[in-house]
């Protein structure tokens, strides 16, 4: 492949060039992920990291998208799977409502 990339989730080879008219009708996750269902788990786990969706509701989806059944997950990737499929429902925290306005502090080490 000329334009080979290596999926961030699953570690998959896939072809894409975001600079190639043949990929133009491509998203432009594609520079990251070979799938629809890649990108799919990794936004659920930064909605669920960033406040925007609950525990519970973030284990559902990942249940739709049998994010568990990845074999070659990215050790982060995978930890935040495992960690979320084994919260329990009772347990989970409720939704927090997202503010987009709300401003961040970063903190350089």
């Amino acid at each position: 492949m000329k334009h080979q990339r290596i999926c961030i989730m699953c570690g998959r080879s896939y072809e894409y060039c975001p600079n190639c008219n043949k990929y133009a009708d491509k998203p432009r996750w594609m520079w990251n992920f070979c799938s629809d269902r890649c990108n799919d788990i990794c936004t659920v786990l930064c909605d669920y990291k960033q406040g925007k969706i609950s525990a519970a509701d973030a284990r559902k989806q990942l249940y739709k998208l049998n994010a568990n059944s990845i074999e070659n997950l990215g050790d982060g990737f995978k930890k935040d799977i495992e960690d979320l499929m084994g919260t329990k429902p009772e347990e989970a925290q409720p939704s927090k409502k997202f503010d987009g306005n709300k401003k961040i502090k970063i903190v350089n080490k």
